[in-house]
């Protein structure tokens, strides 16, 4: 059966990477499908959004959320920096859901294994062991036990507020020079509304280990921004910075307008591209239920000017973080200045 001729992916995926719980249970009774066929016939659409122009890998996960809303991520690779400032789609799909209130996930399907990275930051999850898990061809759901067994996770660190459960926010507020600046900048309304938006998110930091509660915020030449706070892993290393998760809201905001170019130029509608060909290709190999779900360069976009997010657009940065945390982020931030971002502008405004 090919579903992906009863659905029409582009409506429910264009702008933002969340298809509400209502639009959902609506399409489920029109089309008279289950919601893992759902799933499924949206995995290659869903891929063909992602970002990898390094790896030419396109990789795409879809998360159901306790509130019934689907959620979408891609995975995002950046040219010029190091490799680990990549993001994954499960961790894209982890961070939509907490930047829309999510309190827990239900279903998680990609079109590929997970790497160990991403298995070890999904065990973070407010009930990771009920999750019911779909990779690559498997049609069977697993669970977070059968892919990381004997786990090193939160319970080893004492943490019992897990990521996406509901705990009441930090009292954070700026220090007295963090308002200065704002004063300076009290006409900046992309500038005060970008602020406003890190700090409602640092104040629901993820960081138990280190309690380094931080947000950011990106500005794009566009004067459009996005926000994100830190969130953490008990392994430490999987931890994503508040600047990836405020990447990852920029291009939940804007991801057809992300290169600041105008409605009808090419670069705007590049981000576009990849989903129409991903219909067409799952409309050509929908055939059997067992046909891969993985998109490479060879097999989906040859021949074709690859999407990428050109972190160049970027024009500011601004960090929230405590002043005296045992982790700071203002290294991420320099980082990138002596990569990829050399003209960026990075504020840091101290919290208390």
């Amino acid at each position: 059966m090919n579903l992906f001729s009863l659905i029409d992916a582009n409506k429910f995926l264009d702008k933002q990477f969340i298809i509400s719980a209502s639009e959902v249970n609506q399409l489920l009774i029109d089309k008279q499908i289950t919601l893992e066929e759902l799933l499924f016939a949206l995995l290659q659409p869903v891929s063909g959004l992602a970002i990898p122009p390094i790896s030419n890998f396109y990789v795409g996960a879809i998360g159901v959320g306790d509130s019934g809303n689907i959620y979408i991520g891609v995975n995002m690779e950046f040219p010029d920096v190091p490799l680990n400032f990549s993001i994954h789609a499960e961790q894209f799909v982890v961070v939509n859901a907490f930047l829309h209130g999510e309190q827990a996930i239900k279903k998680l399907a990609v079109n590929a294994a997970p790497c160990g990275h991403c298995r070890q930051f999904l065990s973070e999850l407010n009930g990771c062991d009920d999750i019911m898990f779909w990779f690559g061809k498997t049609r069977e759901p697993k669970y977070l036990r059968d892919y990381l067994p004997e786990r090193f996770g939160p319970e080893d660190l004492g943490c019992t507020d897990l990521l996406l459960k509901s705990i009441p926010p930090q009292k954070l507020s700026f220090t007295h020079e963090a308002n200065d600046i704002l004063e300076i900048r009290s006409n900046d309304f992309i500038f005060q509304s970008a602020v406003e938006a890190a700090l409602g998110l640092a104040k629901r930091s993820y960081a138990p280990y280190t309690k380094s509660y931080a947000g950011a915020a990106v500005i794009s030449l566009r004067r459009q921004f996005g926000a994100g706070a830190v969130i953490e892993s008990a392994a430490y290393n999987p931890t994503l910075s508040p600047i990836h998760t405020a990447i990852i809201d920029l291009k939940i905001r804007y991801h057809s307008s992300i290169k600041g170019s105008d409605d009808n130029n090419s670069s705007n509608s590049l981000m576009k591209e990849p989903m129409t060909q991903a219909a067409d290709t799952f409309q050509q190999n929908s055939t059997s239920s067992s046909d891969s779900c993985c998109l490479t360069k060879s097999n989906m976009f040859r021949n074709r000017n690859n999407a990428t997010l050109d972190l160049s657009e970027i024009c500011e940065i601004v960090l929230l973080e405590l002043r005296d945390a045992p982790v700071k982020y203002s290294s991420v931030a320099r980082a990138l200045q002596a990569t990829s971002m050399p003209n960026v502008v990075v504020t840091t405004l101290f919290l208390e």
